[in-house]
């Protein structure tokens, strides 16, 4: 059984994904990237998120008695590993903004997502698993498009963009 925290392991998750986000031109949290736009950073940020919660939980003594009640000691418990998740990845976010001049999911939808579009989105096997995923999703009561589209948009919006370009310019399209 997991010793971890499931409430404090999604805390961690949402507070990193925010962070990665960035900040908006006013100064506010940058909602862009709660879509389908951002759904590469969250698999990607909850997937490290996990990796790092998990091995600052590991370390942790969870077998003091103290004379505090449980309940805080495991309010504890739950703080560090957020905290220290927290922190590496506002490092993170911080060097890869004073790197790239931009953020990690900006990054991700532009760069990242369009490399992973062309190899994985220019094929039919790609289209004939997503589809088959959203059916599978649909017959067991989840709305299969909605959870399908948020990968497949990501992925198929540059290939469409590409081709739509090369179509007013009057050139073959890249991506058939």
């Amino acid at each position: 059984r997991s010793r971890i925290r499931k409430e404090g392991l999604v805390l961690a998750t949402v507070i990193d994904f925010m962070a990665l986000c960035g900040v908006s031109n006013k100064g506010w949290l940058n909602l862009e990237f709660f879509d389908g736009n951002g759904m590469l950073t969250a698999i990607l940020c909850s997937i490290l998120t996990y990796k790092i919660y998990a091995y600052a939980d590991h370390f942790m003594d969870h077998s003091r008695k103290t004379l505090i009640s449980n309940n805080i000691i495991e309010s504890l418990y739950s703080l560090i590993p957020v905290s220290l998740c927290m922190i590496m990845t506002l490092i993170f976010s911080g060097i890869f903004y004073m790197k790239f001049h931009m953020y990690f999911t900006q990054w991700s939808n532009l760069v990242l997502s369009e490399k992973i579009g062309e190899l994985a989105g220019n094929n039919m096997f790609t289209m004939l698993f997503l589809s088959s995923v959203a059916v599978i999703l649909w017959f067991t009561g989840i709305h299969g498009g909605k959870i399908v589209g948020t990968v497949r948009t990501p992925l198929f919006k540059p290939l469409s963009l590409a081709n739509l370009n090369a179509w007013k310019n009057g050139l073959q399209l890249p991506y058939v």
